[in-house]
């Protein structure tokens, strides 16, 4: 994945009015455009995240850990700033929620996600009983 594919991943994902993209943009100076809600963030997250990955062009590839490792200090600023209101911090979140639904396909060799185990109930212990039969009773009550 370039790093143009990835930035375009994560505008279509969290919102074109949170990351606005330049279409025309040849430079990471110029993608981002200055109508974006929280224009110096998206600026510091775009920044960390090409200079991060070593990126000399905007089709230069990337990786999902460099990228992870480039969002944690601008995540960490924005978290401890006395000035960062709800929206950034959320915004910020929802940059790392994408951030890993963009590289999700691309991660080969990560386990799968933990599947739902079914016990078997053991001797002696609580049975669930289903209240579906039992929902339209009427219950006498004394008050």
């Amino acid at each position: 994945m370039t790093f143009l594919e990835m930035i375009e991943q994560l505008a279509a994902g969290i919102g074109h009015h949170q990351i606005p993209i330049k279409a025309d943009a040849r430079h990471v100076q110029g993608l981002v455009d200055s109508s974006a809600l929280h224009y110096e963030l998206v600026v510091q997250v775009v920044n960390a995240l090409y200079a991060a990955n070593g990126c000399k062009h905007l089709t230069d590839p990337v990786t999902s850990r460099l990228s992870f490792d480039a969002l944690a200090p601008v995540r960490r600023r924005v978290l401890s700033s006395a000035r960062t209101d709800v929206d950034a911090v959320r915004l910020i979140d929802e940059l790392g929620a994408h951030l890993h639904t963009v590289f999700q396909p691309d991660t080969g060799g990560d386990p799968e996600p933990p599947r739902e185990r079914r016990r078997e109930p053991r001797a002696g212990a609580a049975a669930v009983v289903p209240l579906a039969r039992f929902r339209h009773r009427r219950v006498k009550t004394w008050a």
